[in-house]
């Protein structure tokens, strides 16, 4: 396979002194979220788990220039070989309309079921508030369309079907 002109492009730039940037671009419906959260309702702590699928996303990645074209080259050159496996450092660029479910909530001390009743309580109610103490992403292999590659001031799109 002939390499991608903008791959040799950005091998010229592995050593830049430059801001390097990394957003990874994915399919409809491909990314999925798992955090973790922690809150207190009415004087009692809990934590819960939460999954998000999201239909629109791309990701941020705090890796080097030099690691992702390492990576690329491990995925035969074709970023639609990539999972989120071959990327690290991952945090939300940009995300819209995630379908969320919920894991189990654990108390410290359970709410009583008046409780429950009096104030209506229900999962989203915890979700939102409440704060984050992990996250992790997830997406397969296929899931990549495009990798967005800032190097200073010049930007790169990296696509399989150069």
């Amino acid at each position: 396979m002939k390499p991608s002109p903008v791959i040799e492009e950005l091998r010229k730039l592995v050593d830049t002194k430059e801001e390097v940037k990394i957003v990874v671009n994915l399919q409809k419906w491909s990314l999925s979220e798992t955090t973790e959260h922690s809150g207190e309702w009415n004087g009692k702590n809990f934590t819960m788990t939460a999954y998000c699928d999201w239909k629109r996303a791309s990701l941020e990645s705090g890796m080097s220039l030099e690691d992702l074209l390492e990576s690329i080259d491990e995925c035969e050159g074709l970023i639609g070989n990539m999972s989120s496996g071959n990327f690290y450092d991952l945090m939300c660029h940009e995300m819209s309309d995630g379908d969320i479910s919920f894991g189990d909530v654990n108390w410290d001390e359970a709410p009583t079921e008046e409780e429950l009743e009096e104030l209506e309580l229900d999962e989203y109610d915890l979700y939102w508030d409440s704060e984050i103490d992990e996250c992790e992403y997830s997406f397969e292999a296929g899931s990549v369309w495009s990798i967005t590659v800032k190097v200073g001031n010049e930007e790169f799109e990296i696509e399989d079907n150069e």
